[in-house]
């Protein structure tokens, strides 16, 4: 049974992608150098068929921890994303190429402590929402928005 067949049968409504940058991380040479031009086609190939898949399914497709830290401490705009985690600034882990590519961009923070945790969710970016923000959390029968 092929993926068409299987999404079809299976009634998927929803693909989770961990960490797409694991996989690029196959264009680094022996000398540690990164094929930049083979991982930049590998990427628009993949937001391609992704998007394509998800049209022609109806099926959302959501990818996670697809940011890093901002090692170069540069201090200069990063355009539309100009984020903070913990403090630090964090940048796109594909560079601005993937950060182009996707269709929505929501964050999900954490702050505080494990016993008193504040949980957030937000709209950073998005043709057809207006950026918002929202606290939820998360209890043993789901997640609940705050009101």
């Amino acid at each position: 049974m092929n993926f068409d067949q299987r999404i079809n049968v299976e009634n998927i409504r929803l693909i989770v992608i961990d960490n797409i940058h694991t996989v690029c991380e196959n264009f680094m040479k022996a000398d540690g150098s990164i094929d930049y031009i083979e991982r930049y086609n590998f990427l628009l190939k993949q937001s391609r068929d992704l998007k394509r898949l998800a049209f022609r399914f109806n099926v959302v497709v959501v990818i996670l921890n697809n940011v890093v830290a901002d090692v170069n401490h540069d201090g200069q705009a990063k355009g539309f994303f100009e984020n903070k985690s913990r403090g630090q600034s964090i940048v796109p882990s594909l560079g601005m190429l993937w950060s182009n590519c996707i269709n929505e961009r929501i964050a999900m923070k954490r702050k505080g402590t494990t016993v008193d945790c504040k949980r957030t969710i937000s709209i950073e970016k998005s043709a057809y929402m207006r950026k918002n923000e929202v606290d939820f959390e998360i209890l043993n029968i789901g997640i609940r928005g705050k009101v």
